[in-house]
């Protein structure tokens, strides 16, 4: 980057720096700027393509909540199991059925099954408050994408083109190009250019 001077301010530009350019080119930031909001419109849905891309999240969210819950379910079932198998070896202990060193190698590898599921438990934790939060931020996101650009800091923009660009974005002779756009982003585009509403819910379904 570089600033030119003019008569009464400093107006900065964009150079290129790779090695495919064949000449120098600068670009002024605003320009740049400016082109980059209208490239970002090409991810920006209607309403109803966000209204349908917010209850497939929905719905797929609802899902995901229920295997959780049925995966805890399971969890702590399992730790009454062991609960019952601790009691079963202490009384067995204090019967004779089983040593001092064959009933504390049991409670020992039922002390670490029960560990080990509690681990489980404490990774599986799924917030459905923070979930929607994120479809929330989603559904704005995409309503006005170069609105919401222009409100990012530095580092914020940065994180976004890394994500939705993972082998960068280019430009040249006033266009933007990428060799890869992210998943989701890919997604989000094929929504934006298909014209029938149930074809792109078909989309996501298979996609999500």
């Amino acid at each position: 980057a570089s600033f030119s001077k003019g008569m009464f301010e400093r107006y900065p530009y964009y150079h290129c720096v790779s090695n495919s350019c064949s000449k120098p080119t600068r670009v002024a930031k605003f320009d740049l700027e400016t082109r980059f909001r209208e490239y970002l419109k090409g991810f920006q849905l209607s309403s109803i393509q966000t209204k349908l891309l917010k209850a497939v999240l929905l719905d797929k969210l609802e899902e995901k909540i229920k295997e959780n819950e049925l995966y805890i379910a399971n969890r702590r079932k399992k730790l009454e199991e062991l609960n019952i198998d601790r009691t079963y070896t202490i009384k067995a202990n204090g019967k004779g059925i089983l040593s001092d060193q064959e009933a504390k190698k049991e409670l020992d590898r039922i002390k670490l099954d029960e560990n080990l599921i509690d681990i489980e438990l404490a990774d599986y934790k799924y917030d459905k408050n923070e979930a929607e939060a994120v479809i929330g931020f989603a559904e704005n996101f995409l309503s006005d994408i170069g609105l919401l650009w222009e409100k990012l800091d530095f580092e914020r923009k940065r994180f976004l083109l890394n994500r939705m660009f993972p082998k960068k974005i280019s430009y040249k002779d006033g266009y933007f190009g990428t060799e890869e756009l992210s998943p989701s982003f890919a997604l989000i585009k094929s929504i934006k250019e298909e014209t029938s509403p149930l074809v792109s819910q078909t989309r996501l379904e298979q996609a999500l």
